[in-house]
């Protein structure tokens, strides 16, 4: 495809353009449903434009009621003089931040479940040929998720977290499972090497309610490693004070990103593949369809009948072979299907001129065409004089008066005689 250069150019004769600027022009002018084709693309980028921005427009909506929710309840449960009550107060601190990250997560999770829905609703249409062939194929099918494969939701994983008194705190465990114990001013996480991501993720989350976006982690390389690695996997807003934990962070995230780019660009590759086979069979199925029909609507020629003549096996016969102009005598038993040739005899009087056509060796005898391509003329040896009969291809003159004549021949190899009346000599 390639993009024209004039602002107003129409396609076809219909009348129809798209002006405002550059536009895709088909290779081949006048393809039928072209214009339908590109009005139906900027249809669907039209709509996918108008509705990425009212989603951005809605998630900040949803996130800023979302804060609001949660600083009123915050508001009303701490309203009042809490003077002596900090376990207390740190206790449903604790348990709040929990709830509220949990709340948090779910909707950045819905968040992200409708952009993908969007994104997989306005796929790009297929090659103009596949379409064509089937318009109200908009998108190529695509297979649905197993939601039972998926993995489990963070915020499922915080929300169902429990939570027990401890003497440092508030001890939250997932099914069973210590993860970490909340002790006001930190959060201790409980062998974070028998955790999964998902659960140090738990942690973080929380951690990013209480603490806000910046956080400090202490402990070994190996958790601070495991720590980043569960932030970027299940997309927490968050940063990290050491700077080293802060560029794995980053070095992480762009790693994802470029991954991303190469499944995406995969994926395209496999459908612009499969559009092109499906084209090329398109192609094939049409022309094979099309050659049907020119089959089927050709007149039919009928092939001459050519009906073999009856054949005394005493007589023998001529068979002029077209392709090489060489004269074959056949004996009848041994070629019962031989055209039997009816014999022009040479006139009388007058002179002939002709290139030799065929030879009866028995009968010592040959023809020539009357005229270019008329029937054959046969001349009898005993009309003539000299006992050289002539070959296929040669050229004879011949001068008869009363039935006799008299002649020359001009062979291939630019042989000559003459040839006279009977009893005379040339």
């Amino acid at each position: 495809m390639r993009r024209g250069s004039d602002r107003h150019r129409t396609e076809g004769s219909t009348g129809s353009s798209i002006t405002g600027g550059l536009f895709v022009q088909p290779l081949i002018p006048k393809q039928p449903g072209w214009i339908e084709y590109q009005a139906i693309r900027a249809e669907r980028r039209e709509a996918k434009e108008s509705e990425l921005l009212a989603q951005r427009k809605q998630r900040e909506t949803d996130k800023d009621n979302l804060h609001a929710k949660h600083v009123a309840e915050r508001a009303d449960v701490f309203k009042g003089n809490w003077q002596g009550k900090g376990d207390l107060k740190n206790a449903l601190s604790s348990v709040m931040a929990t709830q509220q990250a949990a709340e948090k997560l779910a909707l950045q999770e819905r968040h992200k479940d409708e952009r993908d829905a969007l994104h997989a609703r306005y796929v790009p249409l297929p090659q103009y040929k596949v379409w064509q062939a089937e318009p109200r194929l908009l998108a190529p099918v695509t297979a649905m998720a197993d939601s039972s494969k998926q993995p489990e939701r963070l915020s499922t994983v915080v929300l169902a977290l429990t939570h027990t008194k401890h003497k440092r705190g508030i001890a939250y465990q997932d099914k069973g499972q210590e993860l970490f114990i909340d002790q006001g001013r930190s959060l201790a996480i409980v062998q974070h090497e028998q955790q999964t991501l998902t659960q140090i993720a738990a942690a973080l989350s929380v951690a990013q309610q209480k603490y806000g976006v910046l956080l400090t982690v202490t402990g070994p390389d190996e958790f601070k490693r495991r720590a980043v690695q569960a932030t970027v996997k299940n997309n927490l807003i968050v940063k990290f004070a050491d700077p080293a934990m802060e560029n794995l962070r980053l070095a992480l995230i762009e790693a994802n990103r470029l991954a991303a780019q190469e499944v995406i660009k995969a994926a395209q590759d496999a459908a612009k593949a499969a559009a092109v086979e499906a084209a090329l069979l398109l192609d094939k199925e049409r022309d094979a369809a099309e050659a049907k029909n020119a089959a089927q609507t050709a007149p039919i020629q009928e092939k001459p009948v050519v009906t073999p003549a009856p054949v005394n096996e005493d007589v023998k016969s001529t068979q002029l072979d077209d392709a090489t102009h060489v004269t074959h005598v056949a004996v009848a038993d041994a070629a019962p299907a031989v055209l039997a040739l009816e014999r022009e005899a040479a006139p009388r009087k007058g002179k002939m001129t002709g290139t030799v056509k065929a030879v009866d060796v028995e009968g010592r005898q040959f023809a020539f065409a009357k005229g270019r391509e008329g029937d054959l003329i046969w001349h009898d040896m005993e009309n003539l004089s000299g006992s050289v009969l002539p070959q296929v291809g040669e050229i004879v003159d011949v001068d008869y008066a009363d039935g006799v004549g008299k002649g020359g021949c001009e062979g291939p190899r630019q042989r000559r005689w003459a040839l006279s009346p009977v009893g005379k000599n040339p």
